[in-house]
């Protein structure tokens, strides 16, 4: 309802998102590369694939949930240089539960590096942290489906559709045609 009722307004969300996510891939690479051309480059092959600008055609929770993926791998890299990262990644992990299911597995293995990376340092209060907001992350998100009328049967038969649906893979060749 903010931009109306126009054939460009769901693609415009989709844009929205997908150029932050943009800004914060290219921030990340030029952080951990500490090389602007080569960051440049390798955001500029992040643009080219095409589910990042090419199918915007409608809202996807995926467009959201990429941008708090990458904002989390962003403050992880940086959770040692001052607290405001770790307050970020807590925040953007927290979200990161609301965007779908599609990221919780990647959440899990950020769980798994920051206990791995505590129980190095033995000092676990960033861990508990994380994890809280975990499932506190979780809870809000099956709250927010309850209250939407989602029952679990139909959570559990819209899982089990989209696991057992029909998967193929595309050759680089079959890509290639679609883009020319």
């Amino acid at each position: 309802r903010v931009f109306g009722f126009h054939h460009w307004a769901p693609r415009t969300y989709a844009l929205l998102f997908s150029l932050l996510t943009t800004v914060v891939i290219f921030v990340l690479l030029r952080s951990a590369l500490g090389a602007e051309g080569l960051a440049t480059a390798l955001t500029l092959l992040y643009i080219v694939l095409p589910l990042n600008f090419n199918y915007q055609d409608a809202w996807k929770h995926e467009n959201v949930a990429a941008l708090f993926v990458w904002l989390c791998f962003l403050c992880l890299y940086h959770m040692d240089k001052a607290r405001p990262y770790r307050l970020a990644f807590l925040a953007a992990f927290f979200l990161l539960f609301q965007t779908g299911w599609v990221a919780y597995p990647v959440a899990a293995g950020m769980l798994l590096y920051i206990f791995h990376r505590s129980r190095a340092r033995d000092d676990f209060s960033f861990a508990w942290q994380a994890l809280a907001a975990a499932l506190i992350g979780m809870a809000v998100n099956f709250a927010i489906l309850h209250a939407l009328g989602a029952t679990v049967e139909n959570m559990q038969g819209q899982a089990l559709g989209r696991m057992t649906g029909r998967m193929e893979s595309v050759s680089l060749w079959d890509l290639a045609m679609k883009q020319a």
